[in-house]
């Protein structure tokens, strides 16, 4: 089978076009958080991370895919070369990497918007109440 064929088949076949959906689909996320915007607010950049979480979320489904068609039905000839190399460990990471930031990304919103709802009802904010800055304390 010629290269230009299985790179098509990979591309476009069911097998490659959900990463390179998300992938191109979270580059246009990314572009439109940041440069969309005049002035940079803390909730754009939140979603700046999350967007950054999924593009590597989808390199490393990429990789998955891109393996697996490369294997197909020989995976067994192919596993302890694919688990103990290099490209393995990138996947890995990739993956544990765009977990993180997701989650950490999720948290900071939801605490963001925990904490703009709560100060706006209550007519004060943070450092009002909770005085981290006391006089007394020689800080």
């Amino acid at each position: 089978m010629s290269s230009a064929i299985s790179f098509c088949d990979l591309q476009f076949g069911s097998c490659g076009y959900p990463p390179s959906l998300a992938i191109s689909y979270r580059r246009l996320d990314i572009v439109l958080a940041t440069v969309h915007h005049k002035r940079m607010r803390v909730h754009y950049f939140f979603m700046a991370n999350l967007s950054t979480a999924d593009l590597l979320t989808g390199f490393y489904l990429g990789m998955l895919a891109v393996e697996d068609v490369r294997t197909s039905d020989e995976y067994y000839n192919y596993a302890v070369n694919w688990q103990t190399g290099v490209g393995c460990q990138i996947a890995g990471f990739l993956s544990v990497f765009a977990s993180e930031i997701s989650i950490l990304s999720m948290f900071f919103i939801a605490f963001e918007m925990w904490y703009n709802t709560r100060f706006a009802i209550l007519h004060f904010t943070f450092l009002e109440h909770y005085d981290l800055f006391d006089r007394r304390s020689g800080i």
